[in-house]
C-alpha cells in the first residue's frame, strides 16, 4: 500500500466517521423528542380527565353547601381547586388547563427541564358542545442544534367528553 492509498483512506474514514457522528447525535435529539412528547401526552390526558371530571363538580354543585363543605375538609390543595374553580367559572379554560397540568404533573419543573420542554401555552384550548378539548404547545430544546435549529414546536390535542352535560 503506497502513501497515496493511504491518503485516501483517510479522507475516506473522515467522512465516514462525521456522518456516523452526525446520525447518532440526530437519532440521540429525536429520541428526547419522543420522550417529552410521551411525557407531555401523558400530562395531557391525566389533565382532560381532570378537567372533565371537575366540571360536573362545578357546573352542578355549585350552591350545594354539604358538598363544598366535604369539598374543602378533603382538598389537601384548596387554593388550588378554588383557583382551577374561579377560572372554570370564568370560562378561561386555557388557563384552568394549565393549573391543573402543573398540579397533575408533580415536578413538573425537574422534569421539564430534563426533557427540554418550555413554553408551554394552552391558549387555543377551548369547550366545544358536550366536549372540553385541550390543545397544547411546548417547545423541545434539542440537546444538539442542527441546522440552526435548537427548538422543535410541537403541538399535542386532547378531547374528553364534559360529565356536566
Amino acid at each position: 500500500m503506497n502513501n497515496k492509498e493511504k491518503g485516501v483512506l483517510s479522507v475516506e474514514a473522515t467522512i465516514v466517521l462525521t456522518t456516523l457522528i452526525f446520525f447518532i447525535m440526530l437519532i440521540l435529539s429525536f429520541g428526547r423528542v419522543f420522550q417529552a412528547q410521551n411525557y407531555m401526552a401523558h400530562g395531557l390526558l391525566e389533565t382532560g380527565k381532570a378537567l372533565a371530571f371537575k366540571s360536573y363538580e362545578y357546573e352542578k354543585v355549585k350552591n350545594n353547601v354539604l358538598a363544598n363543605t366535604v369539598r374543602q375538609l378533603l382538598s389537601e390543595k384548596k387554593a388550588n381547586d378554588g383557583n382551577v374553580r374561579s377560572k372554570w367559572n370564568e370560562k378561561n379554560i386555557s388557563m384552568a388547563a394549565d393549573t391543573v397540568f402543573h398540579y397533575i404533573v408533580i415536578d413538573s419543573g425537574e422534569y421539564m427541564k430534563y426533557y427540554g420542554i418550555e413554553n408551554i401555552n394552552f391558549s387555543k384550548s377551548n369547550i366545544d358542545n358536550k366536549d372540553i378539548v385541550l390543545h397544547v404547545t411546548y417547545d423541545v430544546k434539542l440537546p444538539f442544534g442542527f441546522f440552526g435549529h435548537e427548538y422543535i414546536t410541537m403541538h399535542q390535542q386532547m378531547r374528553a367528553g364534559l360529565w356536566s352535560r
